[in-house]
């Protein structure tokens, strides 16, 4: 299976099914030239604490060889419980007289390598409300997003623009004192008053502390450990809640003890909102190597309302999405106060949106098989057993607020952008795979084709350039495309088949390329030639794995990603909205949908000011870019396509 860019991910995988916390060793990797490769190292991790660095190929995960393994695979073993040992056998290509080594490590919890990066990150700023221009319910102002994942999963930015939580108090019952859920809670719910109470299970009344919340004041309740609380207290307590009509949220239940699961199934069918979790990627399934143990089918049997993110900020915990829930019942609250727990519950589970998951809970398989309509491209399940289709939580949908278009458009301000050009007269070639050339959005927008190696456009597609091509007509809708279509009979042969994509796209006189292959491809000599010969005649080159600056070469990259050591251009990986029918991208995104939205803002400025060299548009791009922190830039189209339209003829 080819690797596009989407698929280089950070090793922040869950723990053990068994509910080990989990643990890191703080390295972001991918696959390149058959082997897994370390892109970088987190300062004062693990992986850094021992010397590994950019470049070092991991030959082995504890004695098992990793010669041409899949980047999931080595993402499963990377993947374990905090204080487990793993030994890697470590190549280093820059010193061929080091040989192989292997080096021992112990992971942490992801919370370390959080803190370890939280300098970089500074806290998320508020959409301010006074700026934003609304029409209805809709908001047609530019909004912003914040430079964290939960704010994007749960399309945060825009909710705030109807409320913060002010005037909501909120009780956060625990056992014990630990990591600062309030402050959590506020990074949601910003203006919202939480409230912690600490008991020890063995003196726990439940009376009292119910009393303590009604003197409070409080409207929502979170249990962040419901398996610390004693059975029968734990029901009278939600008992308690839930007759007074407030909203009780509690993580789902994913233990191993059916009667736990049983009391949290009770509980919800009393009116607990339950919240799962999910990862960047996935669901926080077990995908160990000889198979999906009964965790993962266990989750059909559990009752569960919505699903957030376990996050990538400094605040990633488990607890994570119960306590995001918390904080949108508080926004919910503050919009509506008359509303009982239960109507609040209800407005948030109708406002979350199905998302099907593309890891098999059956086999733990990426894409298990899917029939796929080769015009509409419609996906439905080859094996129903495969499939898991969850409700992600919505904040914005909530609170019955929307920016009209899909938000990832609306940030970009192509709605502005649109009142000047919509791309027209612009040529943008898509190096890719998967094309459904009959596709509805795609039909009338195709100039030509080109296909470099034995695939077709007949044969057998995925979904992947149908994807980027409806991405890049969505910035630029007027535009026409080239779909070209790249294969080869081996991963070592296919540099060369999309480097004559590059080619072709100078032959066809292109105004710009896109391109969402992945870093394993990106020390080719031959494909580098390509790309630096067409961006230096003239085309605009999109491709967010190009190694380094190269005037013309846009690398665009994530809204949240903080990894950055240089100012870059970010973009939205998920699109929160899709036609109906099962389509893996929603939840497997990643960078492979950066690229076509900057090749998609080059083919506007293109289509105002054709004159413009490639180097040219890159550097309009950077100076109208808004700054959103961790060296993130958001491109605004209006003032880019305004800016190159006043320097034609100058």
């Amino acid at each position: 299976m080819l690797v596009f860019g989407g698929m280089i991910l950070l090793t922040l995988a869950a723990g053990s099914a068994a509910g080990g916390e989990p643990g890191v060793i703080g390295i972001r990797i991918a696959s390149q030239d058959g082997w897994l490769t370390i892109l970088s190292a987190v300062d004062g991790m693990p992986a850094s604490r021992a010397g590994l660095r950019s470049g070092d190929r991991i030959v082995k995960i504890d004695g098992e060889s990793m010669q041409n393994a899949a980047l999931s695979d080595g993402l499963t073993r990377l993947a374990g419980p905090v204080g487990e040992k793993l030994t890697l056998t470590i190549r280093r290509p820059s010193d061929d007289k080091a040989g192989e080594f292997d080096v021992t490590l112990v992971r942490e919890p992801v919370r370390s390598m959080m803190s370890s990066k939280q300098e970089a990150i500074p806290r998320s700023r508020v959409t301010d409300a006074q700026q934003v221009q609304w029409r209805g319910n809709k908001i047609v102002s530019r909004v912003l997003p914040y430079p964290d994942f939960v704010s994007l999963f749960i399309r945060l930015p825009i909710a705030h623009a109807a409320a913060t939580g002010r005037g909501v108090h909120v009780a956060i019952v625990r056992n014990s004192q630990g990591k600062n859920l309030s402050a959590m809670l506020k990074g949601v719910a910003p203006a919202a008053e939480p409230h912690e109470y600490t008991f020890e299970p063995s003196q726990m009344d439940v009376q009292q502390l119910f009393a303590k919340l009604e003197e409070a004041g409080c409207r929502v309740t979170l249990i962040p450990d419901p398996d610390a609380w004693p059975r029968q207290a734990l029901r009278q307590f939600a008992e308690a809640v839930l007759s007074s009509r407030l909203v009780l949220v509690m993580p789902a239940d994913l233990s191993e003890d059916p009667d736990k699961i049983q009391t949290m199934n009770a509980l919800h069918s009393l009116g607990a909102l339950t919240v799962g979790r999910v990862d960047r990627q996935s669901l926080v399934l077990d995908r160990s190597s000889d198979g999906a143990k009964a965790f993962n089918k266990r989750i059909r049997t559990i009752d569960t309302d919505v699903f957030s993110t376990i996050g990538l900020e400094p605040y990633v915990d488990d607890r994570t999405p119960a306590v995001t829930a918390a904080g949108v019942a508080a926004l919910v609250s503050e919009k509506w106060p008359d509303l009982s727990g239960p109507q609040v519950r209800r407005k948030i589970v109708d406002g979350a949106r199905a998302v099907w998951q593309a890891t098999s809970v059956e086999t733990a398989q990426w894409q298990p098989p899917l029939e796929v309509d080769p015009v509409t491209t419609r996906y439905t399940p080859g094996d129903e057993k495969a499939i898991f289709r969850f409700r992600a939580l919505d904040a914005a949908a909530a609170l019955d607020v929307d920016t009209g278009i899909p938000w990832f458009l609306n940030m970009l301000n192509c709605h502005k952008a649109w009142e000047i050009t919509k791309g027209e007269g612009v040529v943008v070639v898509v190096s890719d795979q998967g094309f459904h050339i009959r596709h509805p959005d795609l039909v009338d927008r195709i100039k030509t084709t080109g296909h470099f190696g034995p695939l077709t456009f007949d044969g057998p597609q995925n979904f992947h350039g149908t994807d980027m091509s409806r991405i890049l007509l969505s910035v630029a809708p007027g535009a026409k495309i080239i779909p070209a279509l790249c294969s080869a009979e081996n991963l070592e042969q296919f540099p060369a088949s999309i480097a004559k994509s590059f080619g072709f796209a100078v032959e066809q006189k292109a105004d710009v390329i896109t391109s969402s292959w992945s870093a394993q491809f990106n020390k080719d000599p031959g494909l580098l030639t390509a790309v630096r010969k067409a961006a230096d005649s003239g085309v605009v080159v999109s491709w967010f794995h190009f190694p380094q600056p190269y005037p013309g070469v846009l690398r665009s990259s994530f809204t949240y990603d903080w990894w950055n050591e240089e100012p870059c251009l970010g973009f939205a990986d998920r699109f929160l909205t899709d036609p109906p029918g099962f389509h893996p991208v929603e939840i497997e995104a990643g960078l492979s949908g950066t690229a076509p939205q900057a090749a998609g803002i080059a083919a506007l400025v293109k289509s105002v000011n054709p004159t413009m060299t490639p180097a040219e548009i890159e550097k309009l791009m950077f100076e109208n870019s808004d700054p959103i922190g961790a060296n993130i830039l958001i491109p605004d189209a209006y003032r880019i396509v305004q800016a190159a339209k006043g320097k034609r003829g100058s």
